[in-house]
Protein backbone atom coordinates (compact mmCIF):
# COMPACT_ATOMS: atom_id res chain seq x y z
CA UNK A 1 0.00 0.00 0.00
CA UNK A 2 1.21 3.49 -0.84
CA UNK A 3 2.30 5.69 2.06
CA UNK A 4 -0.12 8.48 2.91
CA UNK A 5 0.41 11.96 4.33
CA UNK A 6 -1.85 13.58 6.92
CA UNK A 7 -3.55 15.55 4.15
CA UNK A 8 -4.40 12.24 2.42
CA UNK A 9 -5.86 10.82 5.64
CA UNK A 10 -8.05 13.92 6.01
CA UNK A 11 -9.47 13.35 2.52
CA UNK A 12 -10.32 9.74 3.44
CA UNK A 13 -11.74 10.33 6.93
CA UNK A 14 -13.77 13.39 5.98
CA UNK A 15 -15.94 13.45 9.11
CA UNK A 16 -12.89 14.25 11.25
CA UNK A 17 -11.63 17.81 11.38
CA UNK A 18 -7.92 18.46 10.98
CA UNK A 19 -7.53 18.84 14.74
CA UNK A 20 -9.55 15.70 15.49
CA UNK A 21 -7.43 13.71 13.06
CA UNK A 22 -4.22 14.75 14.80
CA UNK A 23 -5.81 13.91 18.17
CA UNK A 24 -6.69 10.42 16.91
CA UNK A 25 -3.13 9.91 15.63
CA UNK A 26 -1.91 10.77 19.12
CA UNK A 27 -4.49 8.79 21.13
CA UNK A 28 -3.98 5.66 18.98
CA UNK A 29 -0.20 5.90 19.48
CA UNK A 30 0.38 6.32 15.76
CA UNK A 31 2.10 9.69 15.87
CA UNK A 32 5.91 9.46 16.15
CA UNK A 33 5.66 5.65 16.20
CA UNK A 34 8.10 4.06 13.73
CA UNK A 35 5.81 1.04 13.40
CA UNK A 36 3.26 3.21 11.60
CA UNK A 37 5.29 6.13 10.23
CA UNK A 38 8.05 6.65 7.68
CA UNK A 39 9.51 10.14 7.49
CA UNK A 40 10.23 11.51 4.04
CA UNK A 41 13.95 12.29 4.02
CA UNK A 42 13.56 15.11 1.50
CA UNK A 43 10.55 16.97 2.92
CA UNK A 44 10.63 15.77 6.54
CA UNK A 45 6.90 15.01 6.35
CA UNK A 46 5.51 11.98 8.19
CA UNK A 47 3.98 9.33 5.92
CA UNK A 48 1.61 6.70 7.30
CA UNK A 49 1.57 3.03 6.29
CA UNK A 50 -1.30 0.53 5.95
CA UNK A 51 -1.17 -0.41 9.67
CA UNK A 52 -1.88 3.18 10.63
CA UNK A 53 -4.76 3.37 8.14
CA UNK A 54 -6.30 0.18 9.55
CA UNK A 55 -6.22 1.55 13.12
CA UNK A 56 -7.82 4.78 11.97
CA UNK A 57 -10.50 2.88 10.04
CA UNK A 58 -11.50 0.90 13.14
CA UNK A 59 -11.74 4.08 15.24
CA UNK A 60 -13.60 5.96 12.49
CA UNK A 61 -16.24 3.22 12.17
CA UNK A 62 -16.71 3.13 15.95
CA UNK A 63 -17.39 6.86 16.06
CA UNK A 64 -19.70 7.28 13.08
CA UNK A 65 -21.13 3.91 12.04
CA UNK A 66 -22.72 0.78 13.52
CA UNK A 67 -19.60 -1.35 12.99
CA UNK A 68 -21.37 -3.60 10.51
CA UNK A 69 -19.65 -5.53 7.75
CA UNK A 70 -21.41 -3.35 5.20
CA UNK A 71 -20.00 -0.17 6.73
CA UNK A 72 -16.51 -1.68 6.83
CA UNK A 73 -16.80 -2.49 3.13
CA UNK A 74 -17.81 1.09 2.41
CA UNK A 75 -14.78 2.47 4.22
CA UNK A 76 -12.51 -0.07 2.51
CA UNK A 77 -13.93 1.03 -0.83
CA UNK A 78 -13.34 4.69 -0.02
CA UNK A 79 -9.71 3.93 0.88
CA UNK A 80 -9.23 1.77 -2.25
CA UNK A 81 -10.71 4.40 -4.56
CA UNK A 82 -8.62 7.15 -3.03
CA UNK A 83 -5.42 5.13 -3.34
CA UNK A 84 -6.27 4.24 -6.95
CA UNK A 85 -6.89 7.87 -7.85
CA UNK A 86 -3.74 8.93 -6.05
CA UNK A 87 -1.72 6.29 -7.86
CA UNK A 88 -3.10 7.45 -11.22
CA UNK A 89 -2.31 11.06 -10.37
CA UNK A 90 1.22 10.09 -9.36
CA UNK A 91 1.74 8.23 -12.65
CA UNK A 92 0.36 11.17 -14.61
CA UNK A 93 2.62 13.58 -12.76
CA UNK A 94 5.59 11.29 -13.27
CA UNK A 95 4.84 11.08 -17.00
CA UNK A 96 4.56 14.86 -17.20
CA UNK A 97 7.85 15.29 -15.39
CA UNK A 98 9.52 12.77 -17.67
CA UNK A 99 8.07 14.51 -20.70
CA UNK A 100 9.29 17.85 -19.38
CA UNK A 101 12.76 16.42 -18.82
CA UNK A 102 12.81 14.95 -22.32
CA UNK A 103 11.77 18.29 -23.74
CA UNK A 104 14.59 19.96 -21.85
CA UNK A 105 17.05 17.42 -23.20
CA UNK A 106 15.75 17.94 -26.72
CA UNK A 107 15.98 21.69 -26.30
CA UNK A 108 19.57 21.32 -25.19
CA UNK A 109 20.35 19.22 -28.26
CA UNK A 110 18.57 21.63 -30.59
CA UNK A 111 20.32 24.60 -29.06
CA UNK A 112 23.78 23.10 -28.70
CA UNK A 113 25.20 25.95 -30.77
CA UNK A 114 23.94 28.40 -28.15
CA UNK A 115 25.43 26.53 -25.20
CA UNK A 116 27.96 29.28 -24.66
CA UNK A 117 25.15 31.76 -24.24
CA UNK A 118 22.76 29.74 -22.06
CA UNK A 119 23.71 27.76 -18.96
CA UNK A 120 23.03 24.05 -19.25
CA UNK A 121 20.14 22.79 -17.07
CA UNK A 122 21.20 20.08 -14.61
CA UNK A 123 18.03 18.05 -14.01
CA UNK A 124 19.63 15.92 -11.30
CA UNK A 125 20.69 19.02 -9.42
CA UNK A 126 17.17 20.46 -9.64
CA UNK A 127 15.57 17.24 -8.39
CA UNK A 128 17.98 17.00 -5.47
CA UNK A 129 17.84 20.62 -4.34
CA UNK A 130 14.36 21.85 -5.25
CA UNK A 131 10.81 20.68 -4.59
CA UNK A 132 7.68 21.00 -6.66
CA UNK A 133 5.40 23.97 -6.12
CA UNK A 134 2.53 21.66 -5.15
CA UNK A 135 4.70 19.86 -2.59
CA UNK A 136 5.87 23.17 -1.17
CA UNK A 137 2.25 24.31 -0.76
CA UNK A 138 1.38 21.04 0.98
CA UNK A 139 4.26 21.53 3.43
CA UNK A 140 3.06 25.08 4.12
CA UNK A 141 -0.53 23.87 4.68
CA UNK A 142 0.65 21.18 7.12
CA UNK A 143 2.69 23.73 9.04
CA UNK A 144 -0.33 26.06 9.19
CA UNK A 145 -2.47 23.21 10.56
CA UNK A 146 0.12 22.44 13.23
CA UNK A 147 0.30 26.14 14.15
CA UNK A 148 -3.51 26.27 14.48
CA UNK A 149 -3.46 23.24 16.78
CA UNK A 150 -0.70 24.75 18.93
CA UNK A 151 -2.56 28.08 19.05
CA UNK A 152 -5.72 26.37 20.30
CA UNK A 153 -3.74 24.46 22.91
CA UNK A 154 -2.11 27.72 24.03
CA UNK A 155 -5.49 29.44 24.34
CA UNK A 156 -6.82 26.52 26.37
CA UNK A 157 -3.81 26.52 28.72
CA UNK A 158 -4.05 30.31 29.09
CA UNK A 159 -7.72 30.05 30.07
CA UNK A 160 -6.91 27.30 32.59
CA UNK A 161 -4.15 29.44 34.10
CA UNK A 162 -6.47 32.44 34.39
CA UNK A 163 -9.08 30.30 36.18
CA UNK A 164 -6.40 28.99 38.52
CA UNK A 165 -5.24 32.54 39.33
CA UNK A 166 -8.82 33.62 40.06
CA UNK A 167 -9.32 30.61 42.33
CA UNK A 168 -6.13 31.42 44.25
CA UNK A 169 -7.19 35.07 44.61
CA UNK A 170 -10.61 34.09 45.95
CA UNK A 171 -9.00 31.66 48.41
CA UNK A 172 -6.57 34.31 49.61
CA UNK A 173 -9.39 36.85 50.02
CA UNK A 174 -11.41 34.30 52.01
CA UNK A 175 -8.43 33.63 54.27
CA UNK A 176 -7.96 37.38 54.85
CA UNK A 177 -11.63 37.79 55.81
CA UNK A 178 -11.46 34.84 58.21
CA UNK A 179 -8.28 36.22 59.75
CA UNK A 180 -9.90 39.65 60.20
CA UNK A 181 -12.97 38.06 61.82
CA UNK A 182 -10.77 36.09 64.20
CA UNK A 183 -8.84 39.27 65.07
CA UNK A 184 -12.08 41.11 65.85
CA UNK A 185 -13.22 38.24 68.09
CA UNK A 186 -9.86 38.22 69.85
CA UNK A 187 -10.04 41.98 70.46
CA UNK A 188 -13.56 41.68 71.87
CA UNK A 189 -12.45 38.91 74.22
CA UNK A 190 -9.49 40.97 75.41
CA UNK A 191 -11.77 43.95 76.02
CA UNK A 192 -14.15 41.82 78.08
CA UNK A 193 -11.29 40.61 80.24
CA UNK A 194 -9.76 44.08 80.69
CA UNK A 195 -13.00 45.99 81.44
CA UNK A 196 -15.29 45.00 84.44
CA UNK A 197 -18.88 44.25 83.62
CA UNK A 198 -21.71 46.44 84.78
CA UNK A 199 -22.59 43.96 87.55
CA UNK A 200 -19.04 44.05 88.90
CA UNK A 201 -19.08 47.84 88.86
CA UNK A 202 -22.40 47.93 90.74
CA UNK A 203 -21.15 45.40 93.23
CA UNK A 204 -18.05 47.43 93.93
CA UNK A 205 -20.11 50.60 94.29
CA UNK A 206 -22.51 48.91 96.72
CA UNK A 207 -19.66 47.67 98.87
CA UNK A 208 -18.20 51.14 99.03
CA UNK A 209 -21.46 52.64 100.33
CA UNK A 210 -21.86 49.86 102.90
CA UNK A 211 -18.35 50.46 104.17
CA UNK A 212 -19.06 54.17 104.46
CA UNK A 213 -22.14 53.52 106.60
CA UNK A 214 -20.18 51.29 108.97
CA UNK A 215 -17.51 53.89 109.31
CA UNK A 216 -20.09 56.53 110.27
CA UNK A 217 -21.49 54.29 112.95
Amino acid sequence: MELLKASDLKKIFVKWSQGTLYNRLTSLNIKDNKEYIIKNEVTGIDQYNSKAVELLKVQYIKEFFNNSAEEKEKIDKIVFNYLSNKSNEAKTKENEQQKSQNNLKNDNVDNIDNSNKVNNVNISYINENYILKELHQEIVDNLKSQIDILQKQLEKETANNENLVETIKMREQKEVVIEQQNLVKLRNNVKLIADPTEEIKKDRKGRGIFALFRKNE
